[in-house]
């Protein structure tokens, strides 16, 4: 992925001050350490799963707000971050933040991009000097960044020319109720389901509909997984019709159930899956027992039952046979 940076700015939103700051001038890039933070964090959003896109509805103002930043940079970031802490401040669960602005390339297309950097709580070390000598005391930061290395919690990345939105968020009480505030009522867009939420809704489907069918639901999520981990492996989506073929080979009938559950669902007929190797992340199915043992199998072994076996017993249970192990480890 190619991102080249041409602006950005820092805008402090704490509604525990009587006023935000906002900045009236550009945060230097050539400076290694803010271009770095910047980079890595726009790659992160760009690669997140959980990330969901989205187009602005025609009554947005953030929309018009992220066209004026193509022309005035700082006048256009100062008016959406003014829209995001009004509604902090009418909002009292959404965290303080400082909200970071960057125009930049990403592979070649101009976006505009929004991070919202909740404060976090830190702690480092303080030295006083006396007539004693030094006394070293622990200091509280109640205003620190998410590293380079961790996840930004909110964040957005707008296509200026296709008008796509790419999104991360997570719900907050808003008026009493859980709900994703900053892609309904700050950037007002129409968001699809992300490919993690995609994933899930495969899942319930293919339980629900081999449960309805008397079928044994852990063996058709099992085959479902595999083809969905075969699906990134080869071409880094997923083909949901295919999938669905896959899980219930020997019924149309419950394939085409399967398909119209998670198309009422929201999952759209191919599942893009944005990252590096996405077949990575789905490459082990992960199984629980009810006495409380887990395995983690990797997908490309579950199917061969010449290294792992699942056997019905005449008393309802399962056995679960390991073959060919050689020395065992415990981590």
């Amino acid at each position: 992925m190619e991102i080249n940076l041409e602006k950005a700015v820092l805008h402090i939103l704490d509604v525990n001050a009587s006023l935000p700051v906002y900045s009236q001038q550009e945060l230097a890039l050539e400076e290694e350490e803010s271009a770095s933070f910047l980079l890595a964090h726009i790659r992160r959003l760009c690669q997140d799963t959980g990330a969901k896109d989205g187009r602005f509805r025609e009554s947005s103002a953030v929309g018009g707000m992220a066209e004026q930043c193509a022309v005035d940079f700082l006048q256009g970031s100062t008016a959406i971050a003014d829209k995001l802490f009004a509604l902090m401040k009418q909002q009292p669960d959404i965290p303080s933040a400082d909200l970071l602005v960057a125009l930049a390339r990403v592979d070649g297309a101009r976006c505009l991009i929004l991070l919202k950097l909740n404060y976090r709580t830190g702690y480092t070390h303080a030295v006083d000097y006396g007539e004693r000598g030094a006394c070293t005391q622990l200091l509280v930061h109640r205003v620190i960044f998410a590293s380079e290395s961790q996840k930004v919690e909110e964040a957005a990345l707008i296509h200026l020319q296709s008008g796509v939105v790419k999104i991360l968020e997570k719900p907050y009480l808003i008026d009493g109720h859980r709900k994703n505030y900053f892609s309904e009522l700050f950037l007002e867009c129409e968001t699809m389901l992300s490919a993690k939420e995609s994933i899930k809704a495969l899942d319930s489907a293919v339980k629900e509909v081999a449960e309805k069918y008397c079928e044994d639901p852990f063996e058709r999520a099992a085959v479902m997984k595999t083809a969905i981990y075969e699906h990134l492996d080869q071409r880094g989506s997923i083909d949901v019709e295919e999938v669905a073929q896959a899980a219930f080979e020997e019924s149309s009938v419950m394939q085409r159930e399967y398909i119209e559950k998670v198309r009422e669902a929201g999952v759209t007929p191919t599942v893009q899956v944005q990252g590096e190797n996405p077949e990575k992340k789905y490459s082990k199915c992960k199984i629980r027992a009810e006495n409380g043992i887990e395995l983690n199998v990797p997908m490309e072994l579950y199917r061969d039952r010449d290294v792992i076996e699942f056997l019905n017993q005449p008393d309802g249970t399962v056995a679960i046979l390991i073959k060919k192990v050689g020395k065992l480890k415990v981590l």
